[in-house]
């Protein structure tokens, strides 16, 4: 995915980052914990950080499915291949 929006986003330079990239692309606003705090919220607030872990995974997922998926079923179709 992030080849992806390196090279075929059109996003503004700076907003990369898959919270930017999940924002302007599907209007989702994704969970954000600094890194740092990681270590602490594993050890006392667990339920926040595996909130964290599914929001990072459904905002890859959905950013896959809408541009990247569909972008290699394309070119699948489009260009012929060898069985092996």
């Amino acid at each position: 995915c992030i080849k992806w929006v390196k090279r075929d986003s059109y996003l503004p330079v700076g907003s990369h980052d898959l919270k930017a990239v999940t924002k302007a692309k599907l209007h989702y606003n994704s969970i954000e914990i600094n890194p740092e705090d990681m270590r602490r919220l594993a050890v006392e607030q667990s339920q926040t950080l595996s909130n964290y872990s599914v929001s990072v995974a459904v905002a890859t997922y959905c950013l896959y499915m809408k541009y990247v998926h569909t972008f290699i079923f394309t070119l699948r179709t489009i260009i012929p291949m060898r069985p092996f």
